[in-house]
């Protein structure tokens, strides 16, 4: 019959030294000494531990050979238990290797797509950055274009104002002499002919008044 400390989980041999409960849970001596330095309580059951309710125990055995037997077949149990803790733990080892490389391999192709993506945004930002200047240069050429539209308007009414200014002094040299005819046909009593007198301004602009 196999029987385990519920502390260490290890089996029971009759060449250790054991301790029960009152409660009837079986343990190693050291296994539930270390314990009950924590806790007053039976590591199974919970049950409360006092100095008064916990007794050794002691296994009668048929000879020194049974002993050895069981205690080989413990430690066979041992050794059976650690070697498939290690395959497990082989197995894992495995996994995560697999999974590690898996990793690896997602994390060099997203770096290189980190890379084309920095290029990408640096070769816009250059873009921008262009555009950004040519925008600068735009507004002062509007800038000059406003300024040259102003001065050009200036220009055109100065031009409008001499064009005016031309147009009155040729109209004054042009019907002057007419006015003066006119004039003296009106002393002498003649017939005078349907035009009109020439009034000039200050400004040398000329007005016509039609005879009645």
């Amino acid at each position: 019959m196999n029987i385990l400390c519920n502390i260490c989980q290890e089996l029971l041999t009759p060449s250790d030294t054991l301790l029960v409960i009152y409660c009837g849970h079986l343990f190693h001596n050291n296994c539930l000494t270390r314990w009950l330095k924590r806790s007053a309580t039976c590591p199974q059951c919970r049950q409360e531990a006092t100095e008064g309710k916990i007794h050794k125990v002691y296994f009668t055995h048929e000879n020194d050979k049974t002993i050895t037997e069981i205690a080989d077949f413990a430690l066979e149990e041992q050794v059976n238990n650690l070697k498939f803790q290690i395959l497990l733990k082989e197995k894992d080892i495995n996994f995560y290797t697999t999974k590690s490389a898996n990793l690896e391999k997602q994390n060099v192709g997203l770096r290189q797509l980190v890379r084309e993506v920095e290029s990408e945004i640096k070769q816009k930002n250059s873009i921008i950055q262009d555009l950004m200047e040519k925008i600068v240069d735009l507004q002062k050429i509007q800038l000059e274009c406003a300024s040259f539209k102003k001065r050009l308007s200036e220009k055109e009414k100065e031009l409008q104002e001499y064009r005016e200014k031309e147009s009155a002094k040729v109209a004054k040299d042009q019907v002057k002499p007419h006015q003066e005819q006119c004039t003296l046909d009106q002393e002498e009593n003649q017939e005078v002919c349907e035009p009109c007198y020439l009034k000039f301004d200050n400004n040398d602009t000329y007005l016509f008044e039609v005879l009645k």
